[in-house]
């Protein structure tokens, strides 16, 4: 398919994702998901499942670049980073810096709220390793 060569790899941590913005949108944790709210759960899934997965997979392209920047990724340099836990902090980095861009949005104007994604320089400042692909978007 049009899959980037790591989704191959990256399905669980995609998963992991997608499960986090559930719970998210749910506003539950993890262990508070049971029958009580399981239909609501799946209804959420499956309105949201193929845009919360470009979503998700998309987090896991960002986590990537900030790993090993542009160069290209060898099929064994991603079935190894997927065996590790480093990139388990960089997802954690770039729901930081979404988080940091939507606050800085929302302290904004309302009409200004369409700009999301984050493409103000400022929101990044922190996340200098964001800046560089960040441009194209």
């Amino acid at each position: 398919g049009d899959d980037p060569l790591f989704v191959r790899y990256a399905s669980c941590f995609i998963a992991m994702q997608m499960g986090k913005r559930l719970l998210k949108a749910l506003d539950i944790k993890l262990n508070g998901l049971d029958h009580r709210n399981f239909a609501q759960a799946r209804q959420w899934i499956e309105e949201q499942s193929e845009a919360v997965f470009v979503v998700s997979r998309q987090d896991i392209d960002t986590a990537l670049k900030a790993l090993y920047g542009n160069q290209e990724i060898s099929v064994q340099q991603l079935s190894a980073t997927f065996r590790r836990g480093d990139l388990i902090g960089k997802l954690d980095q770039v729901e930081d810096a979404g988080l940091l861009c939507q606050l800085h949005f929302l302290a904004r104007k309302e009409e200004e709220l369409s700009a999301l994604p984050c493409k103000d320089k400022a929101s990044r400042s922190s996340f200098p390793q964001f800046s560089s692909f960040s441009r194209g978007r």
